[in-house]
């Protein structure tokens, strides 16, 4: 029997464009498959979201978000009332995800991964299809025609595992700069080994500016709560990415994230996560930028 699989989100609110690519987005969802149910926080549905949905459940926003500010992630999921086995996928309210998501999270669930990847971003003006079936083919032409991007190993976005995997995990701020490696941090410190499932599916960023912040990008990744993300979960320096997950697809099959990662790297990996010695970080971060200085000034 296939298992439920939640998806949860805390859209901003859905009015304007926003709202557009926000009820795209959790259409996408609900197309994904009949085992799939998805939890938003929001006080402000507007004309976007289907609520009426059998599988879609609507619960009051926070505080923190009514006044505009960045919700914290422990209180999402205690507010969606998850149990710890729970398998929750929790992503950004602006991803569309191809077919293919429910089988990988269903076989990742079996070997006791938890499930993310990378993000493609869509250029402005690009509208993609709501059906995962039918976005798959358009995201290939998109990419094509330099349309659509892969971003960074830093651009996840999204992550599935199951409730308790969060239990101990702290607090920190959700749609801020260094909330993604937060959680990528708490996974390793509790070895709950993680796969990048970059190319067995798609996760699709679609287009919208930041105008919602005071200061823009510049309070996305470098505002108080941004700050507060790095310094609770000691990742100022070196924050952990897609390449230390433990798993990774590549030619229609796992490999050990191990062969992707430099011996320094994995040295790292090892001091500050698995033996929790967290002031290693600023060593190993002046390292590298002595070594970036010397390869530059070789060029």
């Amino acid at each position: 029997m296939t298992k439920t699989i939640n998806f949860l989100a805390t859209p901003k609110r859905f009015v304007g464009y926003i709202g557009e690519i926000q009820g795209r987005a959790i259409a996408n969802w609900l197309n994904l498959g009949d085992n799939v149910r998805v939890t938003v926080l929001s006080d402000d549905v507007g004309e976007f979201l289907p609520v009426r949905h059998p599988r879609l459940r609507i619960l009051r926003a926070t505080d923190e978000m009514r006044k505009g500010s960045a919700p914290e992630f422990n209180e999402v999921l205690d507010i969606a009332g998850y149990c710890d086995d729970d398998y929750i996928v929790y992503c950004n309210a602006d991803i569309l995800f191809t077919v293919g998501l429910v089988d990988v999270a269903e076989e990742l669930r079996s070997r006791n991964w938890m499930l993310c990847g990378r993000r493609v971003d869509l250029k402005e003006n690009a509208v993609p299809p709501v059906d995962p079936v039918e976005l798959k083919p358009w995201l290939e032409f998109a990419m094509g025609r330099g349309d659509a991007a892969l971003h960074d190993c830093r651009g996840i976005d999204y992550f599935g595992t199951w409730r308790k995997t969060w239990r101990g995990f702290g607090k920190a701020f959700i749609g801020r700069g260094g909330i993604d490696g937060a959680l990528l941090a708490h996974c390793m410190r509790k070895k709950q080994s993680f796969a990048d499932c970059t190319g067995r599916f798609w996760a699709v960023h679609q287009w919208h500016n930041y105008n919602h912040l005071s200061t823009g990008t510049q309070q996305l990744y470098e505002g108080t709560e941004a700050m507060f993300n790095l310094r609770e979960h000691r990742i100022r320096y070196g924050p952990p990415s897609l390449l230390d997950a433990d798993y990774y697809y590549k030619n229609e099959g796992w490999c050990p994230g191990a062969e992707r990662r430099t011996m320094s790297r994995t040295f790292e990996r090892f001091l500050r996560f698995r033996l929790h010695i967290s002031g290693v970080a600023v060593v190993f971060a002046a390292m590298r930028k002595i070594h970036k200085q010397l390869h530059t000034a070789q060029d």
